[in-house]
């Protein structure tokens, strides 16, 4: 039979927390056995601080490219990269691209309904 678990979390810590879960494909039962089994297992409670430090996110890892794959990338970027035409931009007008877009899906989506 199992038990029921409560506990007192800032909301937004507990929204954070599991918007993370969700993205490894995990929830917060999930997370509160592996908690408990890893006391069973240890003895100890788990430290963040010891993890983290221990082995760092890839988020958080900063990674630095070599000078030669940066000049790949810079070619590899103009070969796939076309000029706008001028018509393009006068479309746009005073907008930014980032805002064209979002007007142009705007539309799209509002000949959907």
């Amino acid at each position: 039979m199992d038990s029921i678990v409560t506990a007192r979390i800032p909301v937004e810590v507990k929204n954070q927390v599991s918007g993370i879960l969700e993205s490894l494909g995990s929830n917060t039962t999930k997370l509160i056995n592996a908690a408990f089994d890893y006391v069973l297992a240890t003895g100890e409670l788990p430290c963040a601080e010891k993890s983290v430090k221990s082995k760092p996110s890839s988020k958080t890892k900063i990674r630095k490219l070599s000078k030669g794959d940066q000049e790949d990338l810079a070619r590899l970027f103009k070969k796939i990269s076309i000029p706008a035409p001028a018509s393009f931009w006068k479309e746009v007008g005073g907008s930014t691209y980032k805002e064209a877009v979002s007007e142009w899906k705007t539309k799209d989506y509002e000949t959907l309904g």
